[in-house]
């Protein structure tokens, strides 16, 4: 198993770099079966995080373009979501486990220690004002 981000961050040059995901997967491809998986969070979240990670850019454009080429290398593509790993926890894992053929070690401590802490939590603020809804909500008839 391995992650590749897109971009990431060349370590010598500091430069966002595209991966070279053809050239890996070819690779790859001639020692083991490739499942590839697209790990998705909400694009709200995804902007405020990139912002104070990645220098200030919002750099989503660019891994959704090279996404899409990735559905030319293989046909063992899998979207995964983080909201829903945080929502569902070791049954997401499970069910993903199943979809995917892959075995995930559902009881090691690891897993446990992931699903602890919400990465989405510090990016959540309580809304002061409902806006329209605060108007309308007097004025909807409710039926039993």
């Amino acid at each position: 198993m391995t992650s590749i981000s897109c971009p990431y961050v060349d370590n010598d040059t500091k430069a966002f770099t595209i991966p070279q995901y053809e050239d890996f997967i070819k690779i790859a491809n001639n020692y083991t079966n490739i499942i590839i998986g697209i790990i998705g969070r909400d694009k709200n979240i995804l902007k405020h995080q990139q912002h104070r990670v990645r220098r200030g850019e919002y750099t989503t454009p660019t891994a959704l373009k090279e996404i899409t080429k990735l559905k030319n290398l293989s046909n063992n593509i899998f979207y995964l979501s983080q909201e829903l790993l945080f929502l569902y926890g070791k049954d997401y894992l499970g069910n993903l486990s199943k979809q995917m053929n892959f075995p995930i070690a559902l009881e090691d401590q690891c897993i446990a220690d992931l699903l602890k802490t919400e990465a989405n939590y510090k990016y959540i603020k309580a809304a002061s004002e409902q806006g329209p809804f605060d108007e309308i909500q007097g004025k909807i008839n409710y039926i039993d």
